[in-house]
């Protein structure tokens, strides 16, 4: 009897410790085809590979809940014209790919979903950001950002109700060149970081909604800063990064990530610590990535220890000699 008691409670400790989840992986686009590695850059394995049939993927974001990749990108391998604009999905290993949206203009600015909503963003070169259904339906234009031209980056957070996006544009257009943020349907807009009278400011973010901060690179001059989530206390954390595009972080391992024009790096969150993960191919065309990470679950081993030593210990009391008769306790 006493030998079962201890099985139990040693089933129960790995069976409470145990979590089931994916492994940590990530996902990024690179010159029109798609990759997956680990986040410590081994096992690189392209899932997508551009052609006239499949097109060629851009942006991308992934619903974890129903294992698909989204991308958006263009038809076809030809000379751009409008109209050629699409938005596919495919499984995580890169099958059946399908289309969810086409039409789009060739300019493929800034795509991010909000899969507890069921809902895309993604941008429209001269149009603005739109948003519509993971099924494509519903299509509608984003309040406050009709002709903005050049949105390199959405990124929505449920845990603000917010969506965060960038636009770059010339100076000869007068346009908006920085970050801004909106409620969820596109009010209460506000500046995050301005960098109006500077032309073509290409800016890509994160967010670390727990720690209350915004990450976001600026392509030219090759810098990540980090700032507040209202654009205050900006922090300079790295410079002289060669064609920086997207970045993620992973809170709980404390690591960012980006994309540059010739590796996949990551580096500490205070920008300590660069490693170089993978090679890219060096074109200018690398726009999405992606992590998935695993959200640390709390263990119950220590309660499930400290119900086996408690129960040892009244067994002790009454003349046990569980832990120094072995012979007798397991027989």
């Amino acid at each position: 009897m006493k030998a079962n008691f201890l099985f139990v409670l040693v089933v129960l400790a790995t069976a409470y410790t145990a979590t089931t989840v994916r492994a940590n992986t990530m996902y990024w686009a690179d010159n029109g085809n798609i990759f997956k590695a680990n986040l410590d850059g081994t096992g690189v394995e392209q899932i997508f590979t551009k052609s006239n049939v499949d097109g060629q993927a851009g942006w991308i974001d992934v619903d974890f809940d129903a294992e698909k990749l989204y991308w958006r990108g263009l038809a076809d391998l030809n000379s751009p014209p409008n109209g050629t604009g699409v938005v596919r999905r495919m499984n995580l290993d890169g099958t059946g790919l399908e289309d969810v949206l086409t039409g789009l203009n060739f300019d493929a600015y800034g795509f991010a979903l909000d899969v507890p909503a069921g809902k895309m963003y993604f941008g429209d070169h001269g149009q603005g950001i739109f948003t519509a259904n993971l099924d494509g339906s519903g299509k509608a234009l984003l309040p406050g950002t009709d002709g903005l031209r050049h949105t390199h980056d959405i990124v929505v957070s449920q845990a603000l109700s917010q969506v965060y996006y960038s636009n770059a544009e010339h100076t000869q257009f007068n346009g908006f060149n920085g970050v801004r943020r909106a409620d969820l349907d596109g009010s209460n807009i506000e500046d995050v970081f301005n960098n109006n009278g500077v032309s073509v400011v290409a800016v890509y973010m994160a967010l670390d909604e727990a720690a209350g901060n915004i990450y976001w690179s600026i392509e030219p001059t090759g810098e990540i800063f980090r700032a507040d989530l209202d654009g205050s206390n900006p922090t300079l954390l790295l410079s002289g990064i060669t064609g920086v595009r997207d970045i993620e972080i992973d809170p709980y391992a404390g690591k960012l990530y980006w994309t540059s024009q010739h590796v996949l790096q990551r580096a500490n969150l205070d920008g300590t610590q660069i490693e170089d993960l993978v090679p890219l191919s060096g074109v200018r065309s690398i726009q999405g990535l992606v992590l998935d990470v695993i959200v640390p679950e709390p263990s119950v081993c220590p309660l499930v220890l400290f119900v086996f030593l408690t129960l040892a210990g009244r067994r002790m009391k009454k003349g046990s000699e569980l832990f120094f008769a072995p012979a007798r306790a397991f027989r």
